[in-house]
């Protein structure tokens, strides 16, 4: 009986992961060891994490949460901000064992599922820079972690648009309906189509 429980909940687990398209962090950290992801730190890409760091720019020092920080590729962006600390939050511990090479001994640096996370702390500047998939309910995660912003704190969303643009409207739609999105940016790299949007979201209690 222990046998035919085991697979089911498995064959459930497979199925779940494949109509949200949830990775574990066993899948994540083979494709950061592959190299999967070396391509986000290409030209391509540098235009969305100029503007996530403008917006940080607003609040003076900020301390800033990096969700799904990766290798870092923001921080190194930020110190031109300057921030006041930086955590970044990943489930691939392969990717913080590359961040940690390249940024500041001083940052924080936590392996954990942003979706089950246990943070104590409050910061000024949540970032969620393509955290987003498909199936993903963002409205509610955000709204979770307005409860980690500091007073006058604001969370910064960038998305992957990708070149149907019209298939991310609908998410969209939903990010203005049911929160306050103080101000919105949009980038396409012209050679590649690519295209994100990134907001500026203040919480309920701004309102």
């Amino acid at each position: 009986m222990g046998y035919f429980v085991t697979r089911r909940l498995r064959s459930w687990m497979n199925r779940r992961r494949q109509l949200t398209n949830e990775k574990s962090a066993a899948d994540w950290n083979q494709e950061y060891l592959g190299g999967q992801w070396e391509f986000l730190s290409k030209w391509e890409e540098m235009g969305r994490y100029w503007i996530i760091a403008g917006y940080c720019a607003l609040l003076s020092r900020p301390s800033v949460l990096d969700i799904g920080c990766g290798t870092g590729l923001l921080e190194e962006k930020l110190r031109l901000v300057p921030y006041s600390s930086y955590t970044g939050v990943d489930i691939s511990e392969t990717a913080l064992r590359k961040a940690r090479s390249r940024i500041p001994p001083a940052c924080q640096l936590i392996c954990t599922d942003f979706l089950n996370s246990c943070l104590r702390k409050k910061y000024d500047i949540i970032v969620f820079n393509e955290v987003f998939l498909p199936g993903m309910r963002a409205v509610e995660i955000l709204e979770k972690y307005f409860k980690f912003l500091s007073q006058g704190g604001r969370i910064v969303l960038c998305a992957f648009d990708g070149r149907n643009h019209k298939a991310r409207e609908p998410f969209w739609k939903e990010i203005r309906q049911h929160l306050n999105v103080e101000d919105c940016s949009r980038i396409e790299h012209l050679e590649s189509h690519k295209r994100w949007t990134i907001a500026l979201i203040a919480p309920h209690s701004d309102l």
